[in-house]
This record gives structure tokens, sequence and C-alpha cells, in this order.
């Protein structure tokens, strides 16, 4: 039987235990290897044996659980399913089972919501993967090599892809783990190494190549690519561009749509207009002239056809727009304002505290730098093609 005493000694082991109550039948004490307790209520609803999580203790002392297991042996008894009620009274702070895809669900209502649109869509992509793979095990029963398996099989999308599913991995368990009182199965998975880190940029050739591809694809596909390449933006933000961004001489992303949460501004070049040109005008967003923005990413990829060139990603064209304003000349912490980076000289703690001005006209002569070196390689491609 579960008292005060039994529950405060209650000793941490190499592997989780269940302590019972007897009298009170379903409700029991859980003790993870880290020594975190928590009651739960085990009871069968249909055909289905099931785990809820009522608390973790000491914040949910015995006298709260006790009270809470009456609760939901009594909504049992009236023929409901006890966690559903449990989910209504406590909000979207709980999952309604205890599989990975509820938790999953649970964490999607209440974290991407407060992320930036482009943040949120590669977030819930990695957490598709999470529950492909995991989806229908109980969270306390996800192991380490679980989590280690899905992060390994990421390498063949590249070691940045492995990055970010391993740092997914990490930030959702670690937030299920503080609600379902268990230990994170992520919790010592290192950082995969950043030996193989891509470093791949266009040159000149290969960018008149792709330009020369973006021509042929037409549509959406190809101005995607050519947007990339000219404002050194990511993916997300010019396939989701909206016309309500686009004003008569910049583009103004907001908070919400970039990675870092700040405000970004791109001044629009000749180059970039007669690109903007070529666009549908109606509808909300600009790539697509339709209600919604340009999904299908690998689709829209594969469209750009280039087989003489080693394989190449959007995310090249901005380091091939980084490494080109080096090329001219730019200076770094311009760059950086080009490309809305904080990770460098402007985020240094003397220089974001003091520094104050704008380098707005530095980066205006920056991008026009690079559309007109970008014009000169494709006027060089046309005359040698003539």
């Amino acid at each position: 039987m579960l008292t005060d005493l039994v529950i405060k000694k209650a000793p941490k082991k190499a592997a989780r235990y269940e302590i019972k109550d007897a009298s009170r039948p379903g409700l029991r004490l859980v003790v993870q290897p880290s020594g975190a307790k928590s009651f739960v209520y085990r009871y069968t609803f249909g055909n289905e044996y099931r785990k809820l999580t009522l608390g973790a203790y000491p914040t949910m002392d015995l006298k709260a659980a006790i009270a809470e297991h009456r609760k939901t042996a009594d909504d049992l008894a009236a023929g409901n399913d006890p966690a559903i009620a449990f989910k209504k009274k406590r909000g979207s702070d709980v999952a309604a089972d205890d599989t990975v895809t509820a938790y999953v669900a649970t964490y999607k209502e209440q974290r991407l919501p407060k992320l930036a649109e482009s943040t949120a869509t590669y977030i819930t992509t990695e957490l598709a993967r999470i529950t492909d793979a995991l989806g229908n095990k109980d969270i306390a029963k996800v192991m380490p090599n679980d989590c280690q398996k899905l992060i390994d099989a990421a390498i063949k999308r590249g070691p940045s892809a492995q990055r970010t599913t391993w740092k997914i991995c990490k930030a959702f368990f670690a937030w299920a783990a503080g609600r379902a009182s268990i230990d994170s199965p992520c919790a010592n998975i290192g950082e995969p190494s950043k030996d193989n880190e891509r470093k791949r940029w266009l040159k000149d050739d290969e960018i008149k190549v792709v330009w020369a591809a973006a021509n042929a694809a037409v549509g959406a596909p190809g101005a995607l690519v050519k947007l990339l390449l000219l404002t050194g933006c990511r993916r997300d933000e010019i396939c989701y561009l909206r016309r309500a961004e686009v004003k008569a001489d910049k583009l103004e992303f907001p908070e919400s749509r970039t990675k870092n949460d700040e405000p970004h501004t791109v001044p629009i070049t000749a180059a970039i207009r007669r690109v903007l040109d070529t666009l549908p005008k109606s509808r909300e967003y600009v790539l697509t002239g339709a209600d919604a923005g340009l999904g299908g990413h690998s689709k829209a990829r594969a469209a750009i056809k280039t087989p003489g060139l080693a394989h190449w990603t959007y995310h090249d064209l901005r380091r091939s727009f980084a490494s080109g304003m080096a090329r001219l000349g730019v200076p770094i912490h311009v760059t950086e304002l080009c490309l809305n980076h904080k990770s460098g000289i402007s985020n240094k703690p003397l220089v974001r505290i003091y520094q104050q001005h704008d380098y707005e006209a530095e980066v205006k002569t920056a991008f026009e730098k690079w559309s007109a070196h970008v014009e000169s390689l494709i006027s060089d491609a046309i005359m040698a093609a003539a």
C-alpha cells in the first residue's frame, strides 16, 4: 500500500519500477532510474490496456494523487476514457494517451505557434519522422537506441540534416520527459560529428549552369532558385513569400518568418525585380500565385536539372551568396546583415550594444554588387552561346 513514508523512501534502481497501491486498483508510483517519481493510473478501456500519468511527486502528493485516482476511476465506471476527461481538465498540458504520437501532437499545440513559420515548418517535418518511426510506442518505453537509430538514419540526407534530427529529438524528448515523469531517452546522445559539415558553394561557371537550368524549368521552381541566389534568403522565406511582404523597393520579412526571430529587409535590385515580374500577380503567395506557398521542395528541386554538376542544395545557394559577397570585397559584418545572420562580428557584445548604425546604404550597395555580378555571368553565358 502506498503511504507517504513508502513514497519518500522508495529508492532509485538501475531500471524503472512501479509500486502498486493494493487498496486503490490502478494507482501506482513509478520510480525512474534517475530517482524521479510520479503517480500513474493503469486501466483497461475497451480492449486496450492504458496508463495515465496523474502527476509528478512531490508536486503532487499522495493525498492529491488519491483524489485524482478517485475521479479517474469514477470516469471509467461511467464508461468514459479517463485520459480524455483528464486532458480536458488540464488543457493541452498533457497528452491524451502515452503514445509518442500523442505527445508529439501536444508538443506541436504548445510550442509551434510561438515559433517563426519557417522554423515551425522544419520542426514539423522532423516530428513527422519521429512519429513515423516511434509513434505507436509508449513514451516511457522509447529507448536510447531507438533515438540513435533515427538520428543515424538521417545521415542519408546529409550531416546538417543529421544534426537537425538530433536537435529536434533532444528538444522533444526533454520536453516529454518533464510531462511523463521519465528520463529522456536522448539525454546522453551527443551531437553528431561536424567533420563532414557541408561546405559546398557554387563557383561562377556553376552559377551559369544553375541559372540556365532555372530558365529551362520556368515557373515557381525556376524563380525560387533565382531568388535564393540573388537574395541569399533561406528556402522557406522565399517559398512562402507573401504579396504583402513585397514593397516598392524591398522585401520585408517579419520576425515571425525568419529563423532567428529578427525582421529582415532585402533591397529589390533590378535583377530581383525582373524575376518577380515573371510571377503571377494574384492571390497571397508570390511564387505560386495561389493561396498556398511552394511546398513539395524535393519535386521543385528535381525540376532544376543540372546533370553535369556535383550535387547541390538550396542552402548551397545561400552559401554561394555569402562566398560571392566576400569575393566582391563586401565586409563580413555587412554580409551578415545581408544574410540576417547574427553569429559573427555583429553579435559580439560590444558591437551589439554600442554599434547602432543600421548599414542600410552599405547593405543596398552589397546587393547591387552581387546582382550585377550574377547578371554579368548570365550575359557572358548568353554571348558564349550565340
